[in-house]
């Protein structure tokens, strides 16, 4: 099926296709119309687009500007949900408009997956074979969720924790 581009109804300065790439509409100085964008990875996995308006640079995250051009607009207080889970995989088919809630209980229920940075702890990998949610392995290591998501992504966690942990998950998953 062939790529479509919709013009992103809040920057009309571009226009995104169905398959997450963002290109330039208006010619600009050092750019030019048609130039496809490059977009960089979040600490969390997600793609994010540097775009600029008038001279004014400001960054969006790619599955929102899908979701706008190809869902319609996104409510308050609504998330864009990754229905496979890939945060990168920003076709519009792979997204939709879920409430906090929603978007919530799905998070409860996900398995545990590899982080953005490329492969996580052998121990998770089993602790997932075993059917482990990341709620499960958080509230067994007494960590909330955001703490082991960044300890996945290789982010520092507070007061130096992760050998803690990572002996705790180690004890979980062998006994």
């Amino acid at each position: 099926m062939e790529e479509q581009w919709r013009v992103i109804p809040s920057v009309p300065y571009y226009e995104i296709s169905d398959h997450g790439r963002v290109r330039r509409l208006v010619p600009a100085i050092g750019t030019w119309v048609g130039r496809v964008k490059t977009p960089y990875v979040t600490a969390n996995g997600y793609l994010k687009i540097s775009l600029s308006v008038d001279k004014k640079r400001f960054q969006r995250f790619v599955h929102r500007l899908v979701a706008e051009a190809f869902i319609g607009p996104i409510p308050d207080l609504h998330h864009v949900h990754h229905l496979d889970h890939d945060k990168q995989n920003n076709r519009a088919t792979n997204l939709e408009c879920l409430s906090r809630r929603q978007n919530q209980q799905l998070t409860h229920t996900t398995p545990v997956k590899r982080s953005a940075m490329g492969g996580i702890p052998e121990m998770l990998v089993q602790a997932w074979a075993r059917g482990w949610m990341l709620c499960d392995v958080a509230a067994q290591l007494e960590v909330d969720e955001a703490q082991l998501s960044r300890w996945l992504l290789r982010e520092e966690l507070p007061n130096g924790r992760q050998a803690e942990i990572s002996q705790r998950l180690w004890s979980l998953v062998i006994g």
